[in-house]
């Protein structure tokens, strides 16, 4: 993860865990998210800003996102 993309924490300062996308002012964006949804979600901005096809940016969600800590543990 870039500098750049860092969300922040409750006192601003930068989430090294948490992009800007999903993690702001110390709180979830979409708390309620389901690992599904978010996999969705993320390869949607894949495909956007990162210029994926929809292949791509869904295998690569498929297999980071679940990974994360927000989504280790269900």
């Amino acid at each position: 993860m870039e500098k750049i993309d860092y969300g922040t924490n409750a006192d601003w300062s930068e989430s090294k865990t948490y992009c800007y996308q999903s993690f702001q002012e110390g709180r979830f964006t979409i708390p309620g998210i389901t690992v599904g949804q978010m996999i969705v979600r993320v390869s949607d901005i894949l495909e956007q800003e990162k210029g994926l096809s929809e292949t791509q940016a869904i295998n690569i969600a498929r297999m980071l996102i679940p990974k994360l800590k927000r989504w280790r543990n269900i």
